[in-house]
Protein backbone atom coordinates (compact mmCIF):
# COMPACT_ATOMS: atom_id res chain seq x y z
CA UNK A 1 0.00 0.00 0.00
CA UNK A 2 2.73 2.45 0.84
CA UNK A 3 4.08 1.86 -2.23
CA UNK A 4 1.48 2.77 -4.43
CA UNK A 5 0.88 6.02 -2.00
CA UNK A 6 4.27 7.02 -2.77
CA UNK A 7 3.78 6.17 -6.40
CA UNK A 8 0.72 8.78 -6.35
CA UNK A 9 2.58 11.24 -4.04
CA UNK A 10 5.09 11.87 -7.40
CA UNK A 11 2.79 10.78 -10.21
CA UNK A 12 -1.45 11.86 -9.04
CA UNK A 13 -2.48 10.67 -12.78
CA UNK A 14 -1.67 7.06 -11.65
CA UNK A 15 -5.18 5.43 -12.10
CA UNK A 16 -3.80 2.32 -11.59
CA UNK A 17 -2.71 2.68 -8.09
CA UNK A 18 -5.78 4.06 -7.05
CA UNK A 19 -7.67 1.04 -8.09
CA UNK A 20 -5.34 -1.46 -6.62
CA UNK A 21 -5.31 0.25 -3.41
CA UNK A 22 -9.11 0.18 -3.42
CA UNK A 23 -8.86 -3.42 -3.65
CA UNK A 24 -6.35 -3.70 -0.86
CA UNK A 25 -8.25 -2.20 1.26
CA UNK A 26 -11.23 -4.14 0.46
CA UNK A 27 -9.47 -7.09 1.20
CA UNK A 28 -8.78 -5.48 4.63
CA UNK A 29 -11.83 -4.75 5.31
CA UNK A 30 -10.82 -1.22 6.03
CA UNK A 31 -13.75 0.77 5.29
CA UNK A 32 -13.31 4.06 5.58
CA UNK A 33 -9.92 3.85 3.86
CA UNK A 34 -12.15 2.22 1.26
CA UNK A 35 -14.66 4.55 1.37
CA UNK A 36 -12.15 7.35 0.74
CA UNK A 37 -10.52 5.36 -2.50
CA UNK A 38 -14.48 4.92 -3.46
CA UNK A 39 -14.81 8.69 -3.36
CA UNK A 40 -11.72 9.62 -5.35
CA UNK A 41 -12.42 6.99 -8.02
CA UNK A 42 -16.33 8.27 -8.22
CA UNK A 43 -14.41 11.53 -8.12
CA UNK A 44 -12.56 10.68 -11.08
CA UNK A 45 -15.44 8.99 -12.98
CA UNK A 46 -13.47 5.97 -12.84
CA UNK A 47 -15.20 4.00 -9.90
CA UNK A 48 -16.56 0.03 -11.00
CA UNK A 49 -20.28 -0.33 -10.61
CA UNK A 50 -19.38 -2.18 -7.25
CA UNK A 51 -17.22 1.14 -6.05
CA UNK A 52 -20.05 3.67 -7.09
CA UNK A 53 -22.57 1.07 -5.28
CA UNK A 54 -19.79 1.45 -1.78
CA UNK A 55 -19.76 5.06 -2.57
CA UNK A 56 -23.41 5.90 -2.17
CA UNK A 57 -23.79 3.56 0.76
CA UNK A 58 -21.03 5.48 2.49
CA UNK A 59 -21.16 8.80 1.19
CA UNK A 60 -20.69 11.67 4.12
CA UNK A 61 -23.88 13.80 4.36
CA UNK A 62 -22.64 17.31 3.67
CA UNK A 63 -21.69 19.25 7.12
CA UNK A 64 -21.33 16.29 9.17
CA UNK A 65 -17.14 16.37 9.51
CA UNK A 66 -17.13 19.66 10.35
CA UNK A 67 -20.31 19.59 12.99
CA UNK A 68 -18.45 16.25 14.30
CA UNK A 69 -14.71 16.42 14.21
CA UNK A 70 -13.48 16.79 17.54
CA UNK A 71 -10.53 18.76 18.63
CA UNK A 72 -7.33 16.69 18.89
CA UNK A 73 -5.27 16.30 22.02
CA UNK A 74 -2.44 16.73 20.32
CA UNK A 75 -3.46 18.87 17.21
CA UNK A 76 -0.11 20.08 16.25
CA UNK A 77 1.01 16.25 16.11
CA UNK A 78 -1.96 15.23 14.00
CA UNK A 79 -2.30 18.26 12.01
CA UNK A 80 1.42 17.73 10.85
CA UNK A 81 0.94 14.67 8.83
CA UNK A 82 -0.95 17.05 6.75
CA UNK A 83 1.76 19.23 5.49
CA UNK A 84 3.28 19.12 2.18
CA UNK A 85 6.94 18.47 2.32
CA UNK A 86 8.15 21.54 0.64
CA UNK A 87 6.67 23.07 4.23
CA UNK A 88 9.22 20.80 6.24
CA UNK A 89 12.47 23.38 6.04
CA UNK A 90 14.27 25.88 7.94
CA UNK A 91 12.35 28.81 6.24
CA UNK A 92 9.13 27.38 6.92
CA UNK A 93 10.28 26.84 10.76
CA UNK A 94 11.86 30.39 10.82
CA UNK A 95 8.22 31.62 9.62
CA UNK A 96 6.87 29.90 12.25
CA UNK A 97 8.49 31.13 15.17
CA UNK A 98 8.44 34.34 13.84
CA UNK A 99 4.73 33.98 13.43
CA UNK A 100 3.61 35.09 17.20
CA UNK A 101 5.56 38.03 17.28
CA UNK A 102 4.06 39.32 13.50
CA UNK A 103 0.61 38.68 14.49
CA UNK A 104 1.35 41.05 17.38
CA UNK A 105 3.23 44.16 15.50
CA UNK A 106 0.99 44.18 12.78
CA UNK A 107 -2.39 44.93 14.96
CA UNK A 108 -5.01 47.33 14.17
CA UNK A 109 -8.41 48.34 14.54
CA UNK A 110 -10.93 47.05 13.40
CA UNK A 111 -11.85 50.23 11.10
CA UNK A 112 -14.85 49.66 8.69
CA UNK A 113 -14.60 45.80 8.68
CA UNK A 114 -18.02 44.32 7.71
CA UNK A 115 -18.82 41.21 10.31
CA UNK A 116 -20.37 38.05 9.57
CA UNK A 117 -22.28 37.50 12.77
CA UNK A 118 -21.39 34.18 14.36
CA UNK A 119 -24.98 32.60 14.58
CA UNK A 120 -24.79 32.25 10.77
CA UNK A 121 -24.43 29.04 9.04
CA UNK A 122 -20.87 30.37 7.81
CA UNK A 123 -19.99 31.88 11.09
CA UNK A 124 -20.83 27.95 12.75
CA UNK A 125 -19.29 26.19 10.14
CA UNK A 126 -15.88 28.21 10.66
CA UNK A 127 -16.11 27.37 14.20
CA UNK A 128 -16.36 24.13 13.95
CA UNK A 129 -13.30 24.17 11.51
CA UNK A 130 -11.70 26.12 13.74
CA UNK A 131 -12.57 23.75 16.75
CA UNK A 132 -10.93 20.84 14.62
CA UNK A 133 -8.06 22.72 13.87
CA UNK A 134 -7.00 24.26 17.30
CA UNK A 135 -6.78 27.82 16.35
CA UNK A 136 -9.12 30.23 17.88
CA UNK A 137 -12.17 31.08 16.50
CA UNK A 138 -11.75 34.65 14.22
CA UNK A 139 -14.15 37.41 12.96
CA UNK A 140 -15.02 37.26 9.85
CA UNK A 141 -15.53 39.52 7.11
CA UNK A 142 -16.34 38.98 3.82
CA UNK A 143 -15.48 41.34 0.38
CA UNK A 144 -11.72 41.41 -0.17
CA UNK A 145 -9.07 39.11 0.79
CA UNK A 146 -8.17 36.02 1.30
CA UNK A 147 -6.30 37.74 3.83
CA UNK A 148 -5.45 37.25 7.78
CA UNK A 149 -6.22 40.64 9.59
CA UNK A 150 -4.73 41.04 12.88
CA UNK A 151 -7.43 43.34 14.97
CA UNK A 152 -7.17 45.01 18.25
CA UNK A 153 -9.85 46.06 20.64
CA UNK A 154 -9.65 45.16 24.15
CA UNK A 155 -6.95 41.93 23.06
CA UNK A 156 -5.69 41.23 19.71
CA UNK A 157 -7.66 39.01 17.66
CA UNK A 158 -7.64 37.34 13.94
CA UNK A 159 -10.01 38.01 11.52
CA UNK A 160 -10.71 36.31 8.03
CA UNK A 161 -11.50 38.68 5.43
CA UNK A 162 -12.86 36.57 2.37
CA UNK A 163 -13.79 37.30 -1.10
CA UNK A 164 -17.89 37.66 -0.98
CA UNK A 165 -19.93 36.35 -1.39
CA UNK A 166 -19.69 33.09 0.03
CA UNK A 167 -20.46 30.20 -2.40
CA UNK A 168 -24.36 29.32 -2.16
CA UNK A 169 -23.46 25.60 -2.09
CA UNK A 170 -22.85 24.14 1.63
CA UNK A 171 -20.23 21.62 0.34
CA UNK A 172 -18.06 24.15 -1.46
CA UNK A 173 -18.93 26.85 1.21
CA UNK A 174 -17.79 24.37 4.17
CA UNK A 175 -14.12 23.88 2.36
CA UNK A 176 -13.65 27.65 1.51
CA UNK A 177 -14.29 28.37 5.27
CA UNK A 178 -12.26 25.39 6.61
CA UNK A 179 -9.40 26.05 4.24
CA UNK A 180 -9.27 29.81 4.98
CA UNK A 181 -9.36 28.54 9.04
CA UNK A 182 -6.09 26.59 8.04
CA UNK A 183 -4.71 29.67 7.29
CA UNK A 184 -4.71 30.38 11.23
CA UNK A 185 -2.58 27.74 12.05
CA UNK A 186 1.22 28.46 13.24
CA UNK A 187 2.70 26.96 10.46
CA UNK A 188 0.23 28.57 7.94
CA UNK A 189 -0.17 31.78 9.16
CA UNK A 190 1.94 34.12 7.59
CA UNK A 191 0.78 33.13 4.11
CA UNK A 192 -2.33 35.69 4.22
CA UNK A 193 -1.45 37.48 7.26
CA UNK A 194 -1.87 41.22 6.26
CA UNK A 195 1.30 43.67 6.78
CA UNK A 196 0.15 47.58 6.82
CA UNK A 197 1.81 48.77 3.46
CA UNK A 198 2.22 45.42 1.82
CA UNK A 199 -0.28 43.64 -0.17
CA UNK A 200 -1.51 40.19 1.95
CA UNK A 201 -0.43 37.25 0.37
CA UNK A 202 1.95 38.38 -1.96
CA UNK A 203 5.73 37.35 -2.32
CA UNK A 204 6.50 41.21 -1.46
CA UNK A 205 4.85 40.74 1.74
CA UNK A 206 6.23 37.24 2.65
CA UNK A 207 9.62 38.90 1.06
CA UNK A 208 9.18 41.48 3.62
CA UNK A 209 8.84 38.71 6.62
CA UNK A 210 11.75 36.86 5.32
CA UNK A 211 14.00 39.69 5.02
CA UNK A 212 13.06 40.77 8.87
CA UNK A 213 13.38 37.76 10.58
CA UNK A 214 16.91 37.30 8.54
CA UNK A 215 18.14 41.11 9.86
CA UNK A 216 16.60 40.41 13.57
CA UNK A 217 18.44 36.94 13.42
CA UNK A 218 22.11 39.13 12.44
CA UNK A 219 22.81 36.51 9.88
CA UNK A 220 22.22 39.33 6.87
CA UNK A 221 21.74 43.02 6.23
CA UNK A 222 18.61 44.84 4.85
CA UNK A 223 17.78 44.03 1.35
CA UNK A 224 14.31 46.09 0.88
CA UNK A 225 13.16 49.19 2.70
CA UNK A 226 9.85 47.00 3.36
CA UNK A 227 11.95 44.04 5.50
CA UNK A 228 13.82 46.75 7.45
CA UNK A 229 10.92 48.39 8.81
CA UNK A 230 9.14 45.34 9.58
CA UNK A 231 12.54 44.56 11.31
CA UNK A 232 12.70 47.75 13.50
CA UNK A 233 8.77 47.33 14.79
CA UNK A 234 9.36 43.61 15.70
CA UNK A 235 12.45 43.85 17.82
CA UNK A 236 11.80 43.54 21.23
CA UNK A 237 8.47 41.49 20.51
CA UNK A 238 10.96 38.15 20.80
CA UNK A 239 11.22 36.08 23.73
CA UNK A 240 14.82 35.31 24.44
CA UNK A 241 14.31 31.73 23.54
CA UNK A 242 12.16 32.72 20.16
CA UNK A 243 15.09 34.84 19.66
CA UNK A 244 17.59 32.20 19.75
CA UNK A 245 15.66 29.72 17.69
CA UNK A 246 14.70 32.15 15.07
CA UNK A 247 18.61 32.91 14.67
CA UNK A 248 19.57 29.35 14.49
CA UNK A 249 16.91 28.83 11.79
CA UNK A 250 17.56 31.95 9.68
CA UNK A 251 21.22 30.17 10.05
CA UNK A 252 20.03 27.00 8.26
CA UNK A 253 17.82 29.10 5.84
CA UNK A 254 21.38 30.87 4.63
CA UNK A 255 23.34 27.70 4.14
CA UNK A 256 19.99 26.06 2.46
CA UNK A 257 19.10 29.12 -0.06
CA UNK A 258 21.55 31.90 0.41
CA UNK A 259 21.00 35.38 1.81
CA UNK A 260 18.13 35.82 -0.84
CA UNK A 261 15.50 32.89 -0.49
CA UNK A 262 12.69 32.62 -2.68
CA UNK A 263 9.37 32.29 -0.81
CA UNK A 264 7.47 31.04 -3.50
CA UNK A 265 8.20 27.65 -2.99
CA UNK A 266 6.65 28.40 0.56
CA UNK A 267 3.75 29.71 -0.35
CA UNK A 268 2.80 27.28 -2.75
CA UNK A 269 2.95 24.26 -0.27
CA UNK A 270 1.51 26.41 2.67
CA UNK A 271 -2.08 26.81 0.15
CA UNK A 272 -1.19 22.66 -0.96
CA UNK A 273 -1.14 22.05 3.07
CA UNK A 274 -4.04 24.29 3.82
CA UNK A 275 -6.34 22.56 0.83
CA UNK A 276 -5.29 19.41 2.42
CA UNK A 277 -6.53 20.43 5.79
CA UNK A 278 -9.92 21.68 4.27
CA UNK A 279 -10.10 18.77 2.59
CA UNK A 280 -9.82 16.32 5.83
CA UNK A 281 -12.41 18.41 7.55
CA UNK A 282 -15.29 18.24 4.30
CA UNK A 283 -14.74 15.17 2.67
CA UNK A 284 -15.75 16.16 -1.00
CA UNK A 285 -13.30 16.43 -3.76
CA UNK A 286 -16.38 18.09 -6.18
CA UNK A 287 -16.98 20.79 -3.78
CA UNK A 288 -13.21 21.50 -3.11
CA UNK A 289 -12.39 20.88 -7.02
CA UNK A 290 -15.36 23.46 -7.79
CA UNK A 291 -13.63 26.01 -4.71
CA UNK A 292 -9.74 25.71 -6.53
CA UNK A 293 -11.44 26.45 -9.56
CA UNK A 294 -13.21 29.43 -8.87
CA UNK A 295 -9.78 30.88 -7.04
CA UNK A 296 -8.59 33.69 -8.92
CA UNK A 297 -5.46 33.47 -11.23
CA UNK A 298 -3.20 35.07 -8.70
CA UNK A 299 -4.55 32.99 -5.55
CA UNK A 300 -1.85 31.05 -5.76
CA UNK A 301 1.64 30.50 -6.96
CA UNK A 302 0.37 27.01 -8.42
CA UNK A 303 -2.33 27.02 -10.93
CA UNK A 304 -5.24 25.48 -9.87
CA UNK A 305 -4.95 21.96 -11.77
CA UNK A 306 -1.47 21.41 -10.07
CA UNK A 307 -3.26 22.31 -6.45
CA UNK A 308 -6.01 19.59 -7.71
CA UNK A 309 -4.00 16.58 -8.59
CA UNK A 310 -2.11 17.00 -5.35
CA UNK A 311 -5.59 16.81 -3.15
CA UNK A 312 -6.24 13.77 -5.27
CA UNK A 313 -3.46 12.08 -4.62
CA UNK A 314 -3.45 12.67 -0.81
CA UNK A 315 -7.05 11.51 -0.30
CA UNK A 316 -5.55 8.17 -1.21
CA UNK A 317 -2.82 8.14 1.05
CA UNK A 318 -1.99 7.03 4.98
CA UNK A 319 -2.20 10.96 6.20
CA UNK A 320 -5.49 11.14 5.16
CA UNK A 321 -6.26 7.92 7.04
CA UNK A 322 -4.77 8.96 9.68
CA UNK A 323 -6.31 12.29 10.34
CA UNK A 324 -9.70 11.07 9.72
CA UNK A 325 -8.97 8.70 12.37
CA UNK A 326 -7.92 11.07 14.73
CA UNK A 327 -10.71 13.61 14.37
CA UNK A 328 -13.07 10.52 14.87
CA UNK A 329 -14.59 10.96 11.18
CA UNK A 330 -14.41 7.59 10.29
CA UNK A 331 -17.09 6.64 7.60
CA UNK A 332 -19.93 4.77 8.35
CA UNK A 333 -23.01 3.31 6.63
CA UNK A 334 -25.64 5.90 5.55
CA UNK A 335 -28.90 5.23 6.34
CA UNK A 336 -31.06 3.10 3.86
Amino acid sequence: MAWHQQLLAREPDRLSSYRTLAELYRRDGADDELACLAATLCFLRKASPEQQVFHRAHRIAVGVPLAEARAPADGAALWRQARHPALCSALAEMLEILGPALAAVVAEPPGTLKLVPDDTSAGRALAAACRALGVPVPLLSLGAGPAVQMVRTETVRPALLLRGPLPEDEAERAFVLARAAALLRPELSPRALAVPGLAPGTGNALGAMVGAALIIAGVTRSRSPEASRLAERLQGHLPPAAAAALAEAARRVIAERGEAPAVLGWMAAADLTAARMALVLTADLGAAARALGADPPEASPLPTKLRLRDLVAFSAGEAHFALRRGLALTSRSSPA
